[in-house]
Order: C-alpha cells, then sequence, then structure tokens
C-alpha cells in the first residue's frame, strides 16, 4: 500500500512537471505566436490601396471605397491603419506654390478613418486587407490623402511612398471644375459666433491670432469666429476695479486665468466679472503736538498688457496623431522566463522518475 501511495506521488509530479515544460515552451516561442509582444521600430508595409493617384474620378461617383493591403513586418503586429484626407479648392500646382501662404497641404483640415480587417475584400494580391466604409466625396473638389499603418510600438510606414515630406503629391479630383471656372468653387468655412460680456468695473478686449484680428467690448457684444481659430480673451479692469473671473457658459465654469485662451470650436458666451479693489486705510488725524505721520498713498493696481495667444500649429498628417505605444513584454524576458520555468519542468520529471527507481 505504501509503495502505491508512493507511485501515485511520482506519476502527478510527473505529470506536473511535463505541464511545466509546456508552459515554458510555450512562453519561449510566444513572441513568434503573438507578434503584438514585439517591440522596437518595426512598422507594417502598406502595399496597395484602393484611392486613386493624381487621377481624377468620373462626374458620376458621389462615393469611394477606402480599402487597402497591410503587411506586418517580421516579429511584429500591426496596431492600427488610418486613412486621412482633406478637400481643398487647390489645385497640385496652386498646392506646390511657394508664394501661396494659404495653399499648403499641411494646413488643411485633416480628418481620420480608422480601417479594420475585413476578409470579404476580394482583391488580387490583397492578402491582408483592411477596410471602412465608403467616404462621400463631392463634385470640382481636390482631395489630398494618405494612409497610416502603426505597429504595436507606435512606429508606423505612409502610403502612397512619400518624397520626403510633400503630402500634395498624394491628390485624387472629383469631376471636373465648376463651369465657367478654372479652379473649384471654394466652400466657406463654417463661422462660430462668441458672446462676449464685460461686467461693471471693466472691459474685455479679445484677439484672434489665426485671423490676425481684436476689438475691445464694453457690456455686450458678439462676434464671429472661423472655426478653431485661436482666440485670446483678456479682461481689463477700471481704476478702482480688479478682475475676479470670468464665467464660461460651454463649460458652466469659471476661470481665474487671464488672458483665457481657447481654440473656438463651439458657440458659447463669456462673461468677466470685476469687483472694487481692496479699500486703502483712511488717513489719521494730525496730531499738532507730534511729528506729522506721512498720509499712505494706495498703489493702483496696473492694467494688463494684452498677450495674444501664438498662432496654433497646423494639423501635421506626418507626426500627429501617431497612437501611444503599448506597454508590452519584451521577448528576451519571455525567451529566458519560458527557460528557466521549462528546466524546472524537467527537474520535477526527473525527481519524480528517480523516486521510482529507488522504491
Amino acid at each position: 500500500m505504501h509503495d502505491r501511495r508512493n507511485s501515485g506521488k511520482s506519476t502527478l509530479l510527473t505529470v506536473i512537471g511535463i505541464a511545466v515544460v509546456l508552459l515554458g515552451i510555450i512562453l519561449v516561442v510566444s513572441p513568434v505566436l503573438l507578434p503584438s509582444l514585439a517591440t522596437g521600430a518595426n512598422p507594417p508595409t502598406i502595399t496597395a490601396c484602393s484611392v486613386l493617384y493624381q487621377a481624377q474620378y468620373s462626374t458620376s461617383i458621389t462615393t469611394i471605397p477606402i480599402n487597402c493591403n497591410v503587411i506586418p513586418a517580421s516579429g511584429s503586429g500591426i496596431q492600427s491603419v488610418v486613412f486621412r484626407y482633406a478637400q481643398t479648392t487647390m489645385t497640385p500646382s496652386e498646392a506646390n506654390d511657394p508664394t501661396n501662404d494659404y495653399a499648403n497641404a499641411r494646413l488643411l483640415q485633416w480628418v481620420n478613418i480608422t480601417l479594420t480587417p475585413d476578409a470579404t475584400v476580394n482583391i488580387p494580391g490583397y492578402s491582408n486587407p483592411y477596410s471602412a466604409p465608403n467616404l462621400s466625396v463631392d463634385q470640382g473638389f481636390y482631395y489630398y490623402y494618405v494612409f497610416n499603418a502603426y505597429a504595436f510600438d507606435g512606429s508606423s510606414n505612409y502610403f502612397p511612398i512619400q518624397s520626403g515630406t510633400a503630402i500634395v503629391n498624394n491628390w485624387f479630383e472629383v469631376g471636373n471644375a465648376p463651369s465657367g471656372s478654372s479652379t473649384p468653387t471654394p466652400t466657406p468655412a463654417p463661422l462660430v459666433t462668441v458672446s462676449f460680456t464685460a461686467g461693471q468695473g471693466g472691459s474685455i478686449q479679445w484677439t484672434d491670432s489665426t485671423a490676425g484680428t481684436s476689438n475691445t467690448v464694453s457690456g455686450t457684444s458678439s462676434a464671429s469666429f472661423t472655426a478653431n481659430d485661436a482666440l485670446s480673451i483678456l479682461a481689463v479692469p477700471e481704476t478702482g476695479y480688479q478682475f475676479e473671473n470670468f464665467y464660461i457658459s460651454s463649460t458652466g465654469a469659471s476661470s481665474t486665468t487671464n488672458p483665457y485662451s481657447i481654440n473656438v470650436l463651439n458657440a458659447f458666451t463669456i462673461t468677466a466679472n470685476f469687483v472694487p479693489s481692496t479699500s486703502t486705510s483712511p488717513t489719521p488725524t494730525p496730531n499738532l503736538n507730534a511729528s506729522p505721520i506721512p498720509t499712505p498713498t494706495s498703489t493702483p493696481t496696473p492694467t494688463p498688457t494684452p498677450t495674444s495667444s501664438p498662432t496654433s500649429a497646423p494639423y501635421n498628417p506626418f507626426t500627429s496623431p501617431t497612437p501611444a505605444p503599448y506597454t508590452t513584454v519584451t521577448s528576451w524576458v519571455l525567451v529566458v522566463l519560458g527557460t528557466v520555468i521549462a528546466l524546472s519542468g524537467f527537474l520535477l520529471v526527473a525527481v519524480a522518475q528517480t523516486g521510482k527507481k529507488k522504491r
């Protein structure tokens, strides 16, 4: 009976040892089996896409397919694939004109669309297709675009291949320019209305550093700004008053920051509140028998000088937004850990077999 129990223990140790060995082997090979655990600048490669390159879609086109073929790098994986595009009325020749301050493709309003794996895309040469819903396009416009494929470490590749950072090389046209015009008809940029209210005891000075405009408001007034303009709002107290806070309707909160800076995205109302300055001590009654005491003089509250916010940096599809690298486990740690665990398993098996031989 005693030998039978010992034999059972040895068998159990053997099974556990084998299981531990298998676990160690799995950890050793996991960097290959799980490419998302790999680290290093090893981005995927985009080999083809569905969007035309420097070509014109017909006038009947209203939507275009968005898909591409993405190949992960050896020992790495694919974190995300993004299609970025910008609609513009500029022609490629205008966008390449260095004298046109507003013709640089980087200054356009770029839109990001995330692609997902899609096995239903049946295109010759596609081995790992990614796609997004069809993109609605408007007639008579040029579109600039770029595909980005990111690895889990945040590194990325672009498609079509860039010459330096010349995004303007990647474009397509939809239909012809409107009749009677050599270029597409411009679409006015959306405007956002901001209301300003200066409370009793001061005024408001606002500066739109993007458009290069400014104004002073006493009481209540409103102005329209192009969406995403950088706006600086300065509260200027009158003599005998001091700035207390701003109340911003869009957040329902107050701010004591002066000047207050914001990028105009939605309509809002901002109110500058002022309070009387702290009263100075009264002048004491002179005593003829004592040395005269000088009357204290209050120091006037200085009026802050308006400071305009710097123009916000244009959207750059080559550097933003880059996904933050995932928190990864380096391959060599897994290999070492797996090796130690596997050796421990072999040791358990050896101990179990030794016990059997002694009996």
